[in-house]
């Protein structure tokens, strides 16, 4: 598992299905954000157009808001047991828009942020 890596999660709270990419890592843990629709009551500091992504098809922006950091582990068992499925790879470009969105926006929490300046690509 690796920086890029995108999963599909679906909401125990609605049911619906985001698409959630790592874009930070360290030895056991990574950070993952994930893509919901635009709406103007939604932070747009990364803003995505249809096809950025093979699994985005309408404008979209990443929810740093609900940021997951979790043991790298636990995300393979996950996986092992079906409970998420993997998607097409980020490409580096998104991932890198993604992270300097993180570095701009309010919605991040302290913890999030501290973990992309240590782990995350540089820009």
């Amino acid at each position: 598992m690796v920086i890029g890596d995108t999963f599909l999660i679906r909401s125990p709270i609605n049911g619906t299905t985001h698409l959630y990419i790592i874009v930070a890592q360290s030895q056991e843990k990574s950070l993952l954000f994930n893509v919901t629709s635009f709406n103007p009551n939604k932070d747009a500091t990364c803003l995505l157009r249809a096809k950025e992504h093979p699994f985005i098809f309408k404008e979209s922006v990443i929810n740093y808001e609900d940021g997951i950091l979790a043991e790298t582990e636990n995300i393979s068992q996950a996986l092992n047991r079906n409970i998420i499925s993997r998607n097409e790879k980020a490409t580096k470009a998104l991932v890198a828009k993604i992270v300097q969105g993180a570095r701009k926006t309010d919605a991040i929490s302290l913890k999030h942020l501290n973990f992309i300046n240590s782990y995350g690509e540089p820009e």
